[in-house]
């Protein structure tokens, strides 16, 4: 027996109780205490029963929001280390950049006009650095 039918069972006892009571003639007073102390504990239980079900649902829709918010921390994790690696490319490319072009080049040659080559291999670093080559 649940504790709703149970509930049920003791409010209907009780009203017998009352309705013989009433029938002799005895006890009215005492009953009807009985009986209204009865009928609150049975709305106290009931208010009980509503707050689970309030309790089961806020329950699950902090669980719900929980799990949310770590597919929303995964995801910005995940996002974070391609932007690391991206800004390492970046890095990567430029140092090689300056690098070739201080081991290659003299000033000189660089005010010469000895800059075709010298735009190729920055243009093929550069690509290489956007398209995530490594």
């Amino acid at each position: 027996m649940s504790d709703k039918e149970r509930l049920e069972y003791i409010e209907e006892q009780v009203q017998e109780l009352l309705t013989l009571a009433d029938s002799e003639g005895c006890g009215e007073a005492n009953l009807l205490a009985i009986y209204n102390d009865m009928i609150w504990l049975i709305e106290q239980a009931e208010k009980v029963e509503q707050l689970q079900r309030e309790n089961e649902k806020e329950q699950k829709r902090l669980r719900n929001q929980i799990y949310e918010t770590v597919e929303e921390k995964f995801l910005l994790e995940k996002q974070l280390r391609q932007a690391q690696a991206k800004i390492e490319r970046y890095e990567k490319a430029l140092k090689g950049i300056k690098n070739d072009i201080e081991t290659d080049y003299t000033q000189e040659e660089i005010a010469l006009g000895e800059m075709t080559s010298l735009l190729t291999v920055i243009y093929e670093q550069a690509q290489q650095a956007l398209e995530g080559e490594k």
